[in-house]
């Protein structure tokens, strides 16, 4: 302590050197023998705050964008000179952002008000109507061109130089609008940490004639980059992704358009006999000349010249060659398309299996993108923007098979989906209590506690009754359908199920397995070309015999009544006949399974090779590695418990339908077959076949067949037995 008890503070600096030589003291590290010993102190002041990336020195000195990044790096003007063919760019590169760009306008777009996943309630009249508000506004985001317009500018500035730039301004009468910007112009700046300035901080800067010009803070500006990089405050543009490619492809573009403009070697060059001197040879030039020039017609005749004439031939026929295709190829997998049009023709499942990924893969996340985009377009130019969400519409089906199947995988059958969770899907609001009312009325009040009555083998109540219903008309009478859905159809479907998700498991493994092998793909298509279907047919035959059977006997209940109850008991001389006709019967669904196996079987298999060999071929255009191909086989449809499911569903179904038409014609008592569409959700597909009438031996009009589920996997319809008057009480 100094003299007169005063307190000296202690100098900040030897703390700040006490404090540097405790950081990082971890036990042990200087004493461990060849440790990692104590870490380095800082050197930085004490108050330096850790970033986010470690910039270059005076970023923000630097007012040329991307001028940062060095002498070596490509500027904007560039990467716009590479995709624009007027500019000596490549006009392969160029077509491609064109069809970027076309796909994306043909996308239908709506703006609704945001719901939390999982909420199903009715969105407030007032977000609705702020909704509506908002599809009027984005008419013309910027007030001058049309969304589509609008939407192409951004498109083009996204996949060209990835600074897509908006500037949120008022327009006419204090209307916000958003307007585009060249976002070449915008350099970023940033605060010490290498994060994006807060306001009322600039956080851009608006570079014209090489000088900084206009600063924009973050509300001012959306800046939004498609492909951000954590060691850049920019983006990298599709265009500057595949720039070594380009830049060689258009110099093999120049060779080949300077073939024919600056080429001095003749197509064809001609001896002539050494006899002839030069003015013998300019006399002859002169009179083929005036033959041949601008008349085809002479062109195409044979001419006989004097002796010693040999034509040489010295351009070769094509200037395309494989490397051409692989130039487009790369370009189109840079952007995601399709290189169908430009290489050589592909097989239809190729071409449909590469067209589906280039969706997929390619403008999918550009959707994503646009939407991130939109919603913070929509939040900053309308008032309570953030209670709305811009959304893509799913492409409307316009296959009727297509869209039936979807809409039945969705909520018919073994349903996965409300009809609430499908609107959800097609960007619509949850029903309304009285609009379900309307689409799903409340079923008819019965006597019977299930609807119906009746009681199978079991015990169990079924939805079926063995009494013949009350009479359609003179000449014919109608009864309710058979329960599809009875335990016998539910154990018979569960144990094709199995069978096929077995097999299928199996098939998957070895197949993936030798995908994944020295031979790869080769030894992927030795496999799935070896598969033996048979097996399948094999675990298949008696479980579809079964049900065929099965079928028979529900059928022969069904228009036979009462008589059946004599024949469960075996009674009496009175019905002999009624055992032997069931035998019969059963002969023949036995028979037909073992028939409709053998042509199962022989579809299944025929349609997992196919797609598996697509999928092969795909890997090999495609150059895929061998883990690449085996995941992809992993992931198949054609392995899928999903597909297992449809199989055992579609082929129990069939056998039912199949075993009751053999039980009707035993029966002695049908005259026809009269089709009946699912009572709940009527397909597009089926629904022009409801009550149609035909003989039993008849088929339905297209594409109806023999019956259910003729017409498409998983159909739900079924069909009723048309019986005679002969016999009054059958």
């Amino acid at each position: 302590m100094p003299e007169g008890g005063k307190k000296t503070p202690i100098d900040s600096s030897v703390i700040d050197r006490i404090s540097g030589a405790m950081f990082g003291a971890i036990r042990g590290a200087s004493e461990a023998w060849f440790g990692p010993l104590q870490p380095i102190a800082p050197v930085a002041p004490p108050d330096t705050a850790g970033r986010q990336w470690d910039y270059p020195v005076g970023w923000n000195l630097t007012y040329k964008p991307r001028g940062e990044q060095g002498e070596n790096a490509i500027d904007y003007s560039t990467l716009r000179a590479l995709a624009d063919p007027t500019l000596g760019g490549l006009d392969l590169l160029r077509l491609a952002i064109e069809t970027r760009k076309d796909q994306m306008l043909a996308q239908k777009w709506t703006v609704r008000p945001r719901l939390e996943e999982g909420d199903d309630t009715q969105p407030a009249e007032a977000d609705k109507k702020l909704a509506k508000e908002a599809r009027r506004r984005l008419q013309k985001p910027d007030g001058i061109h049309s969304f589509r317009l609008w939407q192409r500018m951004l498109i083009e500035e996204m996949l060209v130089t990835d600074a897509t730039t908006l500037y949120i301004r008022n327009g006419e009468n204090g209307v916000k609008i958003a307007e585009q910007l060249d976002g070449t112009t915008i350099k970023v700046l940033i605060d010490p940490s290498g994060r994006r300035p807060v306001e009322p901080q600039p956080a851009y800067e608006q570079v014209l004639h090489g000088l900084p010009a206009v600063p924009y803070t973050a509300g001012e500006l959306i800046y939004l980059p498609h492909n951000p990089r954590v060691q850049s405050a920019y983006g990298l543009s599709q265009v500057q992704q595949v720039i070594t490619t380009v830049c060689i492809a258009i110099r093999r573009q120049l060779s080949q358009s300077e073939y024919y403009t600056a080429g001095s070697v003749p197509d064809v060059i001609m001896g002539v006999p050494d006899s002839w001197n030069l003015d013998a040879v300019k006399q002859f030039q002169a009179w083929w000349d005036s033959i041949f020039s601008g008349n085809t017609e002479e062109r195409r005749r044979a001419r006989f010249v004097p002796g010693g004439v040999t034509p040489t031939i010295l351009k070769p026929d094509s200037l395309k060659d494989e490397w051409d295709e692989w130039l487009a190829r790369i370009i189109c997998w840079c952007f995601s398309l399709s290189p169908q049009a430009l290489v050589k023709a592909m097989n239809r499942a190729t071409a449909e299996t590469a067209q589906q990924t280039a969706l997929e893969e390619g403008l999918e996340p550009l959707k994503l993108w646009f939407t991130d985009l939109m919603n913070d377009v929509i939040a900053r130019i309308i008032d309570g923007g953030d209670r709305l969400e811009f959304a893509y519409q799913d492409e409307e089906i316009t296959d009727p098979k297509t869209k039936a199947e979807v809409f039945s995988t969705a909520t018919g059958g073994k349903a996965w989906m409300t009809q609430d969770e499908v609107r959800a899907e097609y960007g619509k609001p949850p029903l309304t209590p009285g609009q379900k009312a309307e689409v799903a009325p409340p079923p008819p009040p019965s006597n019977e506690p299930d609807g119906h009555g009746g009681n199978d083998d079991s015990g169990e109540k079924q939805n079926h009754p063995f009494e013949p219903a009350e009479k359609l008309g003179k000449k014919s009478q109608e009864v309710v359908t058979i329960n599809r859905d009875r335990p016998s159809a539910k154990k018979s479907r569960a144990a094709i199920q199995r069978v096929c998700d077995g097999f299928f498991s199996s098939l998957k493994k070895s197949t993936k397995d030798a995908a994944s092998g020295l031979l790869g793909a080769k030894g992927a298509l030795d496999v799935i070309d070896g598969a033996d279907f048979a097996e399948l047919g094999d675990a298949i035959r008696p479980l579809i015999e079964n049900m065929a059977t099965d079928g028979v006997k529900m059928a022969i209940k069904q228009v036979l009544g009462k008589k059946m109850k004599k024949l469960s008991k075996n009674a009496g001389p009175a019905t002999p006949e009624l055992p032997e006709l069931l035998d019969l019967a059963n002969e023949k669904g036995i028979a037909w399974a073992e028939k409709h196996a053998a042509e199962l079987v022989k579809g299944v298999g025929d349609t997992t090779k196919a797609d598996i060999r697509a999928l092969i071929a795909k890997a090999l255009e495609e150059g895929w590695s061998n883990d690449k191909l085996a995941d992809a086989i992993e992931e198949s449809g054609s392995f899928s418990p999903e597909r297992s499911e449809k199989i055992a569903r579609t082929e129990t179904c069939r056998a039912d339908v199949s075993g009751n038409i053999i039980g009707w014609k035993a029966s002695g008592v049908v005259t026809g077959k009269k089709w009946l569409v699912a009572q709940d959700e009527v397909c597009t597909i089926c629904e022009d076949l409801n009550g149609v009438e035909v003989g039993l031996d008849e088929e339905f009009p297209d594409p109806g067949g023999d019956g259910p589920p003729d017409p498409h996997p998983g159909c739900r319809c079924d069909v009723l037995p048309i019986l005679s008057n002969d016999d009054e009480e059958p």
